[in-house]
């Protein structure tokens, strides 16, 4: 093999060159770049209304703030269905309100396996109703005693204001 001087001197060069890019890297020097900007707060966080909202009797002859969409669940003691006591709405604020369910709850513990339910013994009316529209309303409820034409025995009474 016949090689000249002159590819020899060009193979070196080459072997030079690449072996001197192989050291060590050059230090790097600070740039002064401007961070990026921070992100925007995040918003206030809005406290969240409950679903529900529930009164008892203690409730009775109150005002209520409700929202639009928000259930009102109002539980009241004193029935007895098998004495024929109970809760009835009298004063529907239909427009406003719509009434979703009604029902018992027994006030006492159910009776042991084998026992007869207890006669006699006090229930609580659930009412359930739905904020449907923005305005003032009234709700009233009555108990009333067994038998027809009878008085009511006692009243409930709420004013709501729907938002």
């Amino acid at each position: 093999m016949n090689v000249s001087r002159r590819e020899v001197g060009l193979g070196m060069l080459a072997l030079t060159a690449s072996v001197a890019g192989c050291g060590k890297p050059e230090p790097m020097t600070a740039t002064a770049e401007t961070p990026p900007p921070a992100p925007p707060p995040p918003p206030p966080e809005t406290p969240s209304l409950p679903d529900s909202v529930t009164v008892d009797l203690s409730a009775k002859g109150t005002e209520i703030q409700l929202h639009t969409g928000q259930t009102l669940v109002v539980r009241l003691t004193g029935e007895s269905p098998s004495t024929g006591y109970g809760w009835r709405v009298v004063s529907n604020p239909s427009h406003h309100m719509a009434q979703l369910d009604r029902g018992s709850i027994p006030d006492h513990p159910p009776p042991a396996p084998g026992q007869p339910p207890l006669v006699g013994g006090g229930n609580t009316a659930v009412f359930t109703f739905k904020a449907q529209s923005p305005g003032k309303a009234l709700l009233k409820l009555a108990l009333f005693p067994p038998g027809r034409r009878r008085k009511p025995v006692a009243f409930f009474d709420l004013r709501i204001v729907v938002g």
